[in-house]
């Protein structure tokens, strides 16, 4: 086992824990930014328009979430990852097709 190999499980469980709390961490760091602006520029934000943008935000990421779950594009994403990235994975395919179409040239 080397040391990539020891790596990836860690790399994973950041990559998937950090897609779930982006938008957490992103929300936050617009309300630090907009806190600072208004505060050391003072440059005049109504406090309503924070609240508006941080909905929006949460509706576009729901809208996008809805697309990719009408539109079967998780599964789609893993579906190319097996075929174009994982040879483990193809050969078995392949491996499958070819008993399969002996089975059926059998009958």
């Amino acid at each position: 086992m080397t040391l990539i190999d020891l790596l990836i499980p860690y790399y994973v469980r950041f990559t998937y824990g950090f897609s779930i709390l982006g938008i957490a961490i992103g929300i936050m760091n617009f309300g630090m930014l907009a806190a600072t602006l208004i505060t050391v520029k003072g440059i005049y934000i109504p406090s309503w328009m924070i609240g508006f943008v941080i909905g929006l935000v949460i509706l576009f990421c729901t809208i996008v979430g809805f697309y990719f779950e009408k539109y079967n594009v998780w599964n789609r994403i893993a579906s190319h990852q097996n075929q174009n990235m994982n040879p483990e994975i193809k050969k078995m395919h392949n491996d499958i097709y070819d008993i399969k179409k002996l089975l059926e040239n059998g009958k």
